[in-house]
């Protein structure tokens, strides 16, 4: 059994088809296909199945991916911590971050208390949630901050489950509103409530989640209606970079403690809404179940939790 034949058979499993994976794994459907049936030949029992949709794991394979997935991870962190040419130990921290700007800061603490005392490899990835979660599912990263809007909470939940991923809350917040020195209510005073008809009549900038797919309504919920306009972004440099030079507003799910804290950009304030939404937003981390934290990772997570 090879490691080359357990990360083609998890491909194979991501796509449902043996094609897809052969071109994602830049090798030829015939050679994958004969190193999938030496690799049920050596264990003993089939691991996928044939129809006219493609192929799909046998009850036996899927236990087969589980066990796969968790030995890959494992070894692609051992390469992470014990590279060929390292005489000594690194310290590795990987996160996926759902666009929170305090998530950064927290990483950039961490590395600087860190990287004179020890080689440090710090791995980030930002994307919407689907993404981070993906991320995690993958290996790509060891875990993910994400957020869950209350309303949504059992379809996310769901789809977590279905991934083998676990989810701890950090804390729960109600909505905000941030905009930039363009947008008229930039000069309210401190402790200022913004009730949501004075916002209708400027452009909401927000997220591609926000704007199609499931949770695309966030808005609707808190009884904001149309706006005079929407601006759709997928970066949150770009989310900010709209506030400081047009009226925009985002709607987000930081608390004003973290807006506070970390060093936001400096032209984005931050207000609570004055009526009454009935929603509120989770926020957290996310692993792999057969994932154990590191000592690194849980320092993070204290970090992160004075946040809140």
């Amino acid at each position: 059994m090879k490691i080359d034949q357990l990360r083609q058979l998890l491909e194979v499993s991501r796509t449902n088809s043996i094609n897809q994976a052969a071109i994602n794994l830049y090798i030829s459907q015939p050679n994958l296909s004969l190193s999938l049936r030496n690799l049920e030949a050596e264990i003993g029992y089939p691991l996928l199945t044939r129809n006219n949709r493609g192929v799909a794991l046998t009850p036996k394979g899927k236990q087969f991916v589980e066990y796969a997935e968790s030995v890959l991870i494992q070894l692609d962190h051992l390469k992470t911590l014990y590279g060929q040419n390292s005489h000594q130990e690194q310290f590795s921290l990987s996160i996926g971050n759902m666009h929170f700007r305090y998530v950064t800061e927290v990483a950039a603490i961490l590395y600087d208390q860190h990287q004179e005392s020890n080689p440090f490899r710090l791995n980030m990835k930002e994307g919407d949630r689907d993404e981070i979660v993906n991320f995690v599912y993958h290996g790509d990263v060891e875990i993910g901050m994400i957020n869950i809007w209350t309303t949504y909470r059992k379809v996310t939940n769901a789809q977590m489950r279905a991934k083998n991923i676990q989810y701890y809350r950090l804390a729960s917040n109600a909505p905000a509103i941030v905009l930039g020195p363009r947008n008229p209510l930039y000069t309210m005073p401190d402790g200022y409530k913004v009730a949501l008809d004075l916002l209708r009549d400027f452009p909401c900038v927000m997220y591609e989640e926000q704007n199609c797919g499931t949770y695309s309504n966030v808005s609707e919920l808190l009884g904001l209606g149309r706006t005079s306009g929407e601006i759709v972004v997928d970066s949150r440099a770009m989310l900010y970079e709209l506030m400081e030079n047009t009226p925009a507003f985002t709607i987000t799910s930081t608390n004003r403690r973290a807006y506070q804290k970390a060093s936001y950009y400096p032209r984005a304030r931050s207000f609570e809404i004055a009526d009454e939404t009935g929603i509120s937003c989770d926020v957290g981390w996310i692993k792999r179940r057969d994932y154990t934290p590191s000592p690194l990772v849980l320092e993070f997570l204290q970090l992160v939790s004075s946040y809140y």
